[in-house]
C-alpha cells in the first residue's frame, strides 16, 4: 500500500472538469500531460505529481498552484469545489504579449499586436486585488529592449502594465510608454508644476529627458508597470 496516496469518497480533479466540460482527453492535452499522471492527479497520489505537472495542469485549469494543491489535499468538499470558479482570488490570469503599432495618418494613437509565440504571465486573482487592480483584463505584458531602468529593469525584461486610458501621473512611479521613433520604454515619471513631463531613468548614466506640453502630445502613455520579469539570455 502508497502510504503517500490519499483517498477520497470522489475525484475532484474530475469535478473540476466537469464544472469546466471538459473531457479527459482534451484536458490531457491542454495541460501536456501523460496518461499516467492524469491518473495520479485523479487519485490525488501527491506523491508521484511533478512540480512540472502541478504548474501545467494549474493553468489548464485557471487556477492558482496552491489551490491546486488544497483541491488534491482534500480540503475542499464537492460542494465548495464546484464553486471555485466563482472565486476570483483563487484563479490565474493569463497576460500575453503585445506590441504597439502607430496609426499610419500621423496621430500618436497606438492599436496593441498580440505576440502569439512568446510567452504567457500568470498572476493570481489574490494578487491583483492586493495591487488595487479592478480589472486584470487591462493588463498587457510588453518586452523592454535598454538599459535606462538597470538595475531594476534590464534589457530583454519584461513588464506587466496596467494599461488605462485615463492615467493620473504619480511622481516617481514607472511607466510604460511609446514613441514613433523608440518604439516602448519605461522611466520613472515627474510631473513640474509648470506643466510638462520629466523623464527618469534609474541608470545613472542617464541624464533626465524633460518634455513640454507640446512634446508631451507626442508620446503615447500606456500604462504603470506593475511587475517585472527577467531574462538570463541577451
Amino acid at each position: 500500500m502508497n502510504t503517500n496516496e490519499t483517498y477520497v469518497s470522489y475525484k475532484p480533479l474530475n469535478t473540476l472538469l466537469d464544472s469546466l466540460a471538459q473531457s479527459k482527453t482534451e484536458f490531457i492535452k491542454k495541460a501536456n500531460i501523460t496518461d499516467c499522471e492524469f491518473e495520479d492527479l485523479e487519485s490525488c497520489n501527491l506523491g508521484c505529481i511533478s512540480a512540472r505537472v502541478i504548474m501545467n495542469v494549474a493553468s489548464a485549469l485557471n487556477i492558482n498552484a496552491d489551490t491546486l494543491l488544497s483541491v488534491l489535499s482534500n480540503k475542499f468538499d464537492e460542494k465548495q469545489l464546484s464553486h471555485i470558479y466563482s472565486d476570483p482570488d483563487k484563479q490565474f490570469i493569463k497576460i500575453k504579449r503585445y506590441d504597439v503599432l502607430f496609426d499610419d495618418k500621423g496621430s500618436n494613437k497606438i492599436s496593441f499586436i498580440e505576440h502569439r509565440y512568446d510567452r504567457e504571465i500568470l498572476v493570481s486573482g489574490c494578487y491583483c486585488k492586493k495591487m488595487g487592480i479592478l480589472n486584470p483584463d487591462k493588463l498587457k505584458c510588453f518586452k523592454i529592449s535598454g538599459d535606462f531602468m538597470s538595475p531594476l529593469i534590464c534589457n530583454n525584461d519584461y513588464v506587466i502594465v496596467e494599461c488605462k486610458e485615463e492615467l493620473p501621473i504619480i511622481d516617481g512611479q514607472i511607466y510604460a510608454f511609446a514613441d514613433k521613433d523608440h518604439g516602448i520604454m519605461v522611466r520613472r515619471f515627474i510631473s513640474p508644476l509648470h506643466g510638462g513631463l520629466i523623464l527618469r531613468s534609474d541608470n545613472p548614466s542617464v541624464d533626465d529627458v524633460y518634455l513640454s506640453k507640446d512634446e508631451k502630445n507626442s508620446i503615447f502613455i500606456i500604462g504603470k508597470v506593475i511587475e517585472r520579469s527577467g531574462c538570463v539570455l541577451e
